[in-house]
């Protein structure tokens, strides 16, 4: 679910593997921030699923988080490589029980439900046998270039034409956190929306068994990243190496559209 703080004024895109559970907790525990959606719903498919409209969107301010893309596809295929695949599907068979509790699902409801899970289980199960096989490097060149070569249209309205391969759901964000520097830019955007204290983040969602992300890439993946990718890094201010911006955050094109983001945030770059 994307998170909606109405008494900040502010709506929270929660884009996967950028440190965006530990934000929407502190938004839900101490700004009173609420579920919207699906929780990894980009703004589009909030607007299309009627969750909100579009004079509510251009009313708040919209965040999200970005990450060194290089860093961010490997936790990606760590996660594919099944370091989260019994601890994910504990959680479906909780769930699952706890609906049974209080939805009062029936028996032949659970079971057919049982049995869903236990046919994509399977099917996660041998994809990840598949990925461990060819390995990272083989892996990222494969998803990068069918993404890449298969996408033909643009895909951002505001940035460069390919913006969402390495930075995506920021369809209509206005400002965009790095999760490098995401407590400092947090506190930087919540002053702006008129919070007066300091938040603080705790250190949570390690990825389980994940080195340093230079580790995995040999020249030839590194390369053709940055070769297919050099408008999009340029334009989010990343390289293989880290971030060569030191501000905490970034605003959009799509910014200072709406009320919300009238005035600038601390540290906004030029």
């Amino acid at each position: 679910m994307a998170i909606l703080c109405r008494n900040l004024n502010l709506l929270y895109v929660q884009v996967p593997a950028t440190g965006c559970s530990v934000v929407g907790q502190i938004l839900k525990k101490q700004f009173d921030g609420e579920d919207v959606g699906r929780k990894h719903d980009d703004v589009p498919r909030l607007l299309a699923s009627g969750v909100l409209s579009s004079s509510e969107v251009e009313r708040l301010l919209v965040v999200a988080n970005v990450r060194n893309p290089f860093d961010r596809l490997v936790t990606y295929y760590q996660r594919l490589n099944g370091v989260w695949i019994d601890e994910y599907f504990a959680f479906r068979r909780r769930d699952l029980e706890r609906r049974r509790q209080r939805e009062g699902l029936s028996e032949a409801d659970v079971e057919r439900e049982q049995q869903r899970i236990e046919r994509e289980e399977k099917r996660k199960r041998r994809r990840v046998r598949i990925i461990r096989g060819i390995g990272f490097n083989t892996w990222v060149v494969w998803a990068v270039l069918r993404r890449r070569l298969g996408d033909r249209k643009p895909v951002h309205s505001d940035g460069p034409r390919f913006l969402n391969h390495l930075f995506p759901m920021l369809e209509k964000v206005n400002v965009v956190l790095r999760q490098e520097q995401l407590e400092v830019g947090l506190n930087a955007v919540l002053q702006h929306q008129g919070v007066t204290g300091p938040v603080h983040l705790p250190r949570k969602n390690l990825t389980p068994g994940k080195r340093a992300y230079t580790e995995y890439y040999n020249t030839f993946s590194r390369r053709l990243i940055e070769h297919l990718y050099a408008a999009e890094l340029e334009y989010m201010g990343y390289t293989f190496d880290g971030c060569r911006i030191t501000m905490p955050m970034r605003w959009l094109g799509s910014a200072g559209t709406g009320s919300g983001v009238a005035a600038p945030v601390p540290g906004r770059e030029s």
